[in-house]
């Protein structure tokens, strides 16, 4: 009688590391009750069974095998065989870990050499099980094996899809390279390149079919593979480097590398990936003026009537927020990192003020907009204050000096909805006026000039 539903529980409880839960499995159905007692042993001392308990082991093996090769039975129980051969060290009980045998322990090299003497046919039974192959490699640590396996095409079962996602995972953890075993000796190239082209030829697919953020997607992913996958961004911990120093030895080679990858991340218009990137190698205020540059994108996105543009200016600077927060903890920050970190929060919060001045006048309050207009420090528009300097504002990041315009206009669309009892709201014209008579050159929208004409 197969184990049947309790084998596929046992054999995932070895597999994972919960021996005695397998323990307890076996003992608590009568259908285990010959197996259970093998399977103690075995945990009890920590797989060194005793000769007669891996022979009968071996045996049952054999058993199983032959029973599933006779015409007209029913196909053998595989995780019964799956469960009996790991009490055996299956194949053959001379090859069990008995110590006073006089045999060495059989070793996952051992294992995969006789794995690999077979043809994938023989596990497939010529196709009809064709992931039976793919799983005994996978079980049997040959990780890139099995995924250049399940990248062939195989019909119409799409096998190559899951290939590409596997690879990628792999590859993020630094696994592949410690995985090939008796792989190595047919001499395939290096397992990273290897799992980078199976995910860059399925990028190309989406390239051919002008899906360009997809096919980036994956070349991008390809790229982070052939360098040692995601540790090579991120290093295995706190100060240490990835794999991708395989490549590139030095310090400064690797984050020069990164950062050209974060300007082309950016240049694609994928700025959470251009930003991600800066961030893990330090590069702060890089990652500050990204966000910035959005921030007044999304601004004056959103004094244009852009639906989404509250909830995605409020995102932004949350994630400004977040980088500041990130960068007080982080261990080694140049004095020139620092000087510029501090140049992008200024910017940062000069953003924000602009982006509470239009969520005010939004709701209908203009008077207490105009107020906070007024108090802004970096732009010329107090009433009580004397005239400044035009290069005030000449001083300002290229990210403030965008949203300035439709700011102006915010302020004029309040002045006209309030009644002007006690002439403050007039001067506060006039400086709109001289501000924008001083900055005439500017290339500033017309119909903002007409609108101070008008109002004065």
């Amino acid at each position: 009688m197969g184990l049947g539903l309790l084998g596929t529980l046992i054999y995932f409880c070895l597999r994972t590391g919960y021996y005695d839960e397998a323990r307890k499995v076996a003992l608590s159905s009568r259908v285990s009750h010959h197996f259970a007692p093998q399977l103690s042993e075995w945990v009890a001392t920590g797989g060194m069974v005793s000769p007669e308990t891996a022979t009968a082991a071996s045996e049952e093996c054999e058993k199983l095998l032959r029973m599933g090769d006779r015409v007209g039975r029913a196909a053998y129980d595989k995780k019964k065989l799956l469960l009996y051969a790991i009490l055996s060290d299956y194949p053959g009980g001379s090859n069990s870990t008995v110590p006073n045998e006089g045999y060495s322990p059989y070793s996952l090299d051992d294992l995969q050499v006789y794995l690999n003497k077979f043809e994938p046919s023989y596990y497939t039974k010529n196709g009809k099980d064709p992931l039976v192959y793919p799983y005994v490699l996978l079980l049997s640590i040959q990780l890139l094996p099995a995924m250049i396996y399940l990248s062939k095409d195989m019909g119409d079962e799409g096998y190559n899809v899951d290939a590409v996602h596997i690879s990628i995972v792999l590859a993020d953890h630094g696994v592949l390279s410690v995985s090939a075993g008796a792989w190595q000796k047919l001499k395939v190239m290096d397992a990273f390149a290897e799992a980078s082209s199976i995910i860059r030829q399925y990028g190309s697919v989406y390239l051919r079919h002008e899906n360009l953020s997809l096919a980036l997607e994956y070349y991008m992913q390809a790229a982070a593979a052939v360098g040692g996958g995601q540790l090579s961004w991120s290093g295995r911990g706190a100060g240490e480097e990835g794999e991708l120093e395989r490549v590139f030895t030095d310090v400064k080679t690797r984050q020069q590398f990164l950062l050209e990858a974060a300007h082309q991340c950016q240049e694609a218009g994928l700025y959470d990936k251009s930003i991600e990137i800066q961030k893990r190698v330090g590069a702060f205020a890089m990652a500050l003026d990204t966000i910035n540059k959005c921030l007044s994108e999304s601004i004056c996105a959103l004094s244009r009537g852009r639906l989404d543009g509250e909830s995605l200016t409020a995102g932004l600077l949350h994630s400004g927020n977040e980088i500041l927060q990130t960068y007080k903890y982080y261990p080694e920050v140049s004095l020139q990192e620092r000087e510029l970190v501090s140049e992008q929060q200024t910017v940062l919060m000069q953003l924000d003020a602009i982006f509470s001045i239009h969520e005010v006048a939004r709701v209908g309050r203009h008077l207490d907009a105009l107020r906070e207009v007024a108090k802004l420090p970096f732009l010329p528009l107090d009433p009580r204050a004397p005239d400044l300097a035009n290069d005030m504002f000449q001083s300002l990041s290229h990210h403030v000096q965008a949203c300035v315009p439709d700011l102006l206009k915010v302020a004029l669309h309040c002045l006209d909805n309030l009644t002007d009892s006690d002439g403050s709201l007039r001067a506060l014209r006039t400086k709109i006026a001289n501000f924008l008579a001083n900055n005439f050159n500017r290339n500033w929208p017309q119909d903002l000039y007409e609108k101070v004409a008008r109002s004065l």
